[in-house]
């Protein structure tokens, strides 16, 4: 680790460092795992803490906590956007390209007329409901991710050689939502057939509930309330997710041309201070239900994303971004087992992904 900074924020009570944190690439490391751990938090998911999580499956409901991935999907405006499009296609194998010999003569060895369609995306991995892996934010003068991994050596043309999303196992541990919408009025919307609730299915339409103002920072204030009142209580490796109430705006942004504006524009999310807390009850990987997970404006001069570097530069927790949880919140579920993998792309900065949450 980095020599003990003595760094504070002017926007904070006092300094963020004390004497008994270790050094992180901006503010500190509350539980160093070693010089050359990649695994952050997730160190703390064992054997008990899956049983844990399996042990909170009481009832059989499996609830979808992504949204699906088009054109249309709103993305943080930093990021490109995102396309399928079809790669192959009976057409073009059997009647217009024709370049599969071993499909030619028809008539002798296809009559069938077997074929495939198959097809291409282009897009980052930070599209739609996605999982920040720890290389995709860097800090300080030597671009360092996680366990101050520089870029000038860690960094190939080909993605990171350190922390890439291939190190994070599938996730089945306690998640908790913390329902800070809902705690302030701001209920779920609901769906037109039941039945989309458990994935998307054509048909399916969305009315928008309500959500927090924009730029509501949530406090630590907000979630001990929020944890007492529903007689919760963290533990090392959980999952913590934040319902602001902003997703239920991307339906009805997926259908306008200018959608990404709207749901884009400054958002609640937990500040500094909660995100501190956070990890400092051990948990493995903070998300929320909108496109950046942290109040904008931050509120911490100088730093733009300071949850960010907080979480996945300094102490090794994941954020996991646009998480469908209105469902959640209307059934008022609020402790159960999350689970959910990402794709393992060696040396990549994150993934989509489709978690889910099962009480």
């Amino acid at each position: 680790m980095n020599a003990l900074k003595s760094v504070c924020i002017a926007a904070l009570t006092g300094c963020l460092l004390s004497t008994s944190a270790f050094a992180g690439v901006i503010y500190e490391t509350v539980f160093p795992q070693g010089a050359d751990d990649e695994l952050g938090h997730k160190n703390f998911w064992n054997n008990e803490t899956a049983l844990n999580g399996a042990k909170l499956v009481t009832k059989g409901n499996v609830y979808s906590l992504a949204v699906w991935f088009d054109r249309s999907t709103p993305l943080w405006p930093g990021h490109p956007s995102f396309e399928w499009v079809n790669f192959r296609t009976p057409k073009g194998v059997l009647r217009v390209d024709k370049d599969q010999s071993w499909l030619f003569p028809a008539e002798e060895v296809n009559k069938a007329n077997w074929s495939w369609t198959s097809g291409l995306f282009l897009g980052t991995e930070h599209t739609g409901t996605h999982m920040d892996a720890f290389p995709h934010i860097s800090a300080g003068p030597k671009d360092a991710i996680y366990n101050g991994y520089e870029g000038e050596r860690y960094h190939g043309d080909f993605g990171w050689k350190k922390a890439g999303v291939e190190t994070v196992q599938p996730f089945f541990v306690r998640g908790v939502m913390i329902d800070i919408a809902a705690e302030k009025g701001f209920k779920a919307g609901t769906w037109n057939n039941a039945k989309c609730a458990k994935g998307y299915l054509p048909g399916c339409e969305f009315t928008q509930g309500g959500q927090l103002p924009d730029s509501y920072a949530i406090t630590v204030q907000d979630v001990q309330s929020f944890l007492q009142k529903h007689n919760l209580k963290l533990n090392k490796g959980d999952v913590v997710v934040f319902r602001t109430g902003r997703i239920g705006e991307w339906y009805e942004d997926a259908k306008r041309p200018d959608g990404k504006a709207r749901y884009g524009r400054p958002e609640a999310g937990p500040n500094l201070e909660t995100a501190r807390w956070l990890v400092q009850q051990g948990v493995s990987a903070i998300g929320a239900d909108n496109v950046a997970v942290e109040v904008f404006p931050t509120g911490v001069p100088g730093d733009p994303h300071p949850v960010h570097i907080y979480t996945l530069v300094d102490n090794g927790v994941h954020i996991l971004e646009n998480l469908w949880l209105e469902d959640l919140s209307r059934d008022g579920v609020y402790e159960f087992l999350f689970t959910g993998a990402p794709v393992r792309i060696k040396g990549a900065t994150g993934s989509m992904w489709h978690p889910a949450a099962v009480n």
